[in-house]
């Protein structure tokens, strides 16, 4: 402006205002919490929209915290893309914390009941999302399809999306957070290793 002066001297500065005022205050999560984290564009609209349905059915003040990142080379829109689904279906209550570390990602895990990850078809053996939450005793939410692993099981390690109907407040994190939870963390712990995946690696015929 300084530079310009002599020749507009009409020039005003200007400033650019905060947009903070415009964020959601941001709470600690909760047992009734969903948490959600991976990959930008995996997240997928439709399974989400039907678990809006049924968390606004239980009549709990819930909120959804979710943490996407990126692939190299990835862009800001994919980002972008994942605020916008979760701010249109679930308002203030879509908490986006933009990528998280590992770190973190663990603490989430010890503080919500549920997390819900869907994928195109359906979860796979290598979706590492739903090792990590099954691990840390949360209820995973899931799709499932034909070739899913066989030990994901609607009702009994998981919930699959498509066939569940209602979704059941959860006690607090430490209590009992019912048999899905517990199963899924045995399953988690004592399959989905690695420890086990070594052996396998080195004897394939009898891991």
């Amino acid at each position: 402006a300084n530079r310009l002066m002599s020749l507009r001297p009409d020039i005003r500065t200007a400033w650019c205002p905060t947009l903070m005022g415009h964020v959601p205050l941001y709470r600690e999560p909760s047992a009734g919490d969903v948490f959600a984290f991976g990959m930008a564009h995996k997240f997928q609209a439709t399974q989400w929209a039907r678990l809006h349905v049924l968390l606004e059915a239980t009549g709990l003040d819930y909120r959804i915290h979710i943490s996407a990142a990126l692939h190299d080379g990835g862009l800001q829109e994919e980002l972008d893309r994942v605020a916008d689904l979760f701010t249109d279906l679930f308002g203030a209550r879509a908490q986006c914390l933009g990528t998280l570390s590992d770190g973190l990602v663990a603490w989430y895990l010890s503080r919500v009941g549920y997390v819900a990850a869907f994928f195109p078809g359906g979860a796979r053996a290598n979706n590492t999302t739903l090792h990590a939450a099954m691990a840390a005793g949360c209820v995973v939410i899931t799709n499932l399809d034909r070739w899913s692993p066989s030990d994901f099981v609607h009702g009994h390690s998981v919930l699959d999306i498509a066939h569940l109907t209602e979704l059941r407040p959860l006690q607090p994190k430490y209590g009992d957070t019912g048999h899905v939870s517990g199963t899924g963390q045995r399953l988690a712990r004592e399959r989905y290793t690695w420890a086990r995946l070594i052996t396998l690696l080195q004897d394939p015929t009898g891991a």
